[in-house]
């Protein structure tokens, strides 16, 4: 019986020779550790593909939020200002009707108002079926998180196969049984860079989707609560949670700062913290950001500490979803961890509440 070598996410090549029993045993936990890694590379290739559905999804989200939706709001709030006015216009209409001295020209009126009204309709369905639009691609977003997370989690449970039979071989290794030594010991060797390279892959992969330690997090969830459900708890001192005179660190650090320690991530990437918003009443909106963006009614940006500039964030707080993006540093009251700004903050009816938790997760 041969073993052989294991290259990386790749096949066996025939290396050296032992006892048929000693060989059957090591050999297969060689093929253990081959079907684990190569299930982490399947598992991490279907990652990447969904982290680049969820990049996709996230920008055509961000556009309709900041762009689409305030521009047609504001055509759809003329229209109905327009529509009230010509209702209550009702008397210069039928003045107008009474003078006209032709049904030509009676025609032609009824089909100017009729061209009113139909602007005036579609100018709210447009808005309508843009809001529909936002909600579905929302709903596409997280249920794409939420399978590249599930995914995460196999390859990581996959790579803890890979190094409980590496284990395994190195106990072998150490065998008082000459041969099993012999055997096992070179196959380790053999099979070391293999899962060196599924370790990096996986650590890689989860630093760039911003998951940590999916796996082991999955196990904690009693911090968290559902991203549908908030406990209204309150923060109760008044302590502005932005300083526009804070400095911004030029050296961005990791996600697992102190900015996300306001609780453990459940098994779909879920934290929850304590948010507020600032840019309303305050003097910041129209002020620059920690990143050169300008605070403005319509911007999606959130302030958060230690988080990369440009990360996008999923936020929910009563059943209400958004998707906004790291463009400042704060907020700098203890306890809290995400300062909105003043669309955030508007989409997800936060304005009455000022202070709450709420459930994120970074995309």
């Amino acid at each position: 019986m041969f073993l052989g070598c294991l290259c990386p996410f790749g096949h066996i090549a025939p290396a050296f020779a032992a006892p048929v029993s000693v060989g059957q045993d090591v050999n297969a936990l060689v093929d253990e550790i081959q079907s684990a890694t190569k299930q982490v590379q399947t598992a991490l290739d279907e990652v990447h593909q969904l982290q680049t559905d969820i990049d996709i999804l996230a920008t055509e989200i961000l556009t309709l939020e900041e762009q689409t939706l305030p521009a047609q709001r504001k055509q759809a709030l003329q229209s109905t200002r327009d529509e009230y006015k010509m209702r209550h216009s009702s008397i210069n209409i039928l003045v107008a009707l009474l003078s006209l001295d032709s049904f030509a020209s009676l025609t032609n009126l009824a089909k100017y108002l009729a061209v009113i009204q139909s602007k005036h309709v579609s100018e709210l369905d447009i808005l309508k079926q843009t809001k529909t639009e936002l909600e579905e691609k929302l709903q596409q977003l997280s249920t794409a998180k939420d399978k590249a997370i599930s995914k995460q989690n196999e390859a990581s449970r996959s790579l803890k196969r890979a190094q409980t039979a590496h284990d395994e071989l190195l106990r072998r290794a150490k065998s008082s049984n000459e041969p099993e030594a012999v055997a096992a010991g070179e196959a380790r060797e053999q099979v070391a860079e293999h899962i060196r390279a599924a370790e990096q892959e996986l650590a890689a992969t989860n630093a760039s989707t911003n998951v940590q330690n999916p796996e082991t997090n999955s196990q904690n969830t009693s911090a968290t609560t559902s991203p549908n459900t908030t406990t209204n708890e309150h923060a109760t001192n008044n302590q502005p949670s932005h300083d526009s005179n804070s400095p911004s660190s030029s050296t961005e650090t990791s996600i697992s700062s102190s900015a996300t320690e306001s609780s453990s991530q459940d098994a779909r990437g879920w934290k929850t913290g304590i948010a507020s918003y600032y840019g309303i009443d305050d003097g910041f909106l129209g002020e620059t950001t920690a990143n050169g963006s300008i605070v403005t009614e319509s911007s999606m940006g959130i302030a958060m500490l230690g988080v990369p500039f440009g990360t996008r964030v999923e936020i929910t707080y009563r059943g209400v979803s958004v998707i906004a993006v790291v463009n400042d540093r704060g907020p700098y009251v203890d306890g809290r961890v995400i300062d909105m700004q003043p669309a955030v903050a508007r989409a997800l009816g936060f304005l009455s509440v000022g202070v709450d938790r709420v459930s994120y997760r970074f995309l």
